[in-house]
């Protein structure tokens, strides 16, 4: 693939980086990274609406001279972080560089799934031993306190709010190998200690596996894998409907819920008409207060949704569990 006509073609007013390319043979690595690295500084710098609203000309020089020094020596990992990092000090939650799909085949995944639910990181899945554990709080992974981990992560990642900070760092902290770039865990790791906390405050250290994706996929065909799903008795009403691409739920108690499935308008039901049913609904309750993430700008399908006459006031720190999960965007409205 030639990154720069890759870039060319998937960047425009937002950028949107990924699939980064592997290096080449080691007489010309350092020229195809040098050559990567040039158009990713371009192409930053240029089509970005405004890349230097939240960085520094110098900063960026420092962190695109951090790589040249390594260009030579680096791993493919290690050199396509240090280009997610450097994509990061746009510091807002439209620009990222995903190297996973480009490497996957490289990288190595703990056996377990973190999400962050009530205020914590939990426990949601992973290998069956941790059947027992499922919903306790990850407190640690190698010793190393889980604040301490995902402050560590946070520099190969672009947000500009503590949301969509935790989303993208949660796509982090079971990748082995990122891990070990930040010394979170010990180099070749086979397996991990992670610590987690139950409801009473019993603390339990559980010894989780290094896994290539083909060793994950296999446990998941055999049945060696389990995941929160399994375990519910119930469906919630609020569970994402995939067979629409966004709908409004009327919860009772002055409260309507609008769900957002997919970054697409549906066809069947123009978003016109959508927030004209939203609005009548909202009128209808008295609703006047639109509770949303603090600081995020919603997809454009999720601007228009919300009638003009809802004040946009957050409330940080409650309902972000509705707001935002599975990477789909939730409005929660109340009347107060």
């Amino acid at each position: 693939m030639n990154m720069k006509r890759w870039l060319a073609g998937c960047l425009g007013a937002v950028v949107i980086l990924g699939c980064l390319p592997p290096a080449g043979a080691a007489d010309d690595a350092a020229q195809r990274r040098q050559e990567d690295l040039d158009c990713l500084v371009e192409t930053l710098t240029t089509k970005h609406p405004d890349f230097y609203a939240n960085t520094t000309e110098q900063a960026v020089a420092d962190k695109k001279a951090e790589i040249e020094a390594e260009l030579d020596t680096a791993s493919d990992l290690d050199f396509a972080i240090g280009l997610a990092e450097l994509a990061a000090l746009a510091h807002d939650s439209h620009t990222m560089l995903s190297v996973g799909s480009a490497l996957s085949d490289q990288l190595r995944q703990l056996g377990m799934v973190p999400k962050w639910y009530d205020g914590r990181w939990t426990l949601t899945g992973g290998v069956t031993d941790c059947r027992a554990y499922i919903g306790q709080e990850i407190t640690s992974i190698n010793g190393m306190p889980i604040d301490e981990v995902t402050e560590r992560l946070s520099p190969m990642i672009s947000y500009d709010n503590a949301v969509e900070q935790r989303i993208r760092v949660g796509q982090l902290l079971y990748v082995a190998d990122v891990l070990e770039h930040y010394g979170v865990i010990d180099a070749d790791s086979d397996m991990v200690t992670v610590g987690v906390r139950d409801a009473e405050g019993k603390e339990t250290v559980l010894h989780i596996p290094c896994m290539t994706q083909a060793e994950a996929t296999a446990a998941l065909k055999a049945g060696e894998w389990i995941t929160r799903d399994m375990l519910r008795k119930d469906v919630p009403v609020t569970e994402p409907d995939r067979s629409v691409y966004y709908k409004l739920l009327d919860l009772g108690g002055g409260t309507l819920y609008m769900q957002y499935n997919k970054c697409f308008e549906d066809p069947n039901l123009p978003m016109e008409q959508f927030a004209a049913e939203v609005e009548g609904k909202a009128r209808l309750r008295q609703i006047h207060k639109v509770h949303h993430r603090p600081a995020q700008q919603r997809r454009r399908v999720g601007r228009r949704a919300v009638p003009d006459h809802l004040s946009g006031t957050a409330i940080p720190g409650q309902g972000e569990r509705c707001v935002r999960a599975r990477g789909r965007e939730y409005f929660l409205l109340r009347a107060d």
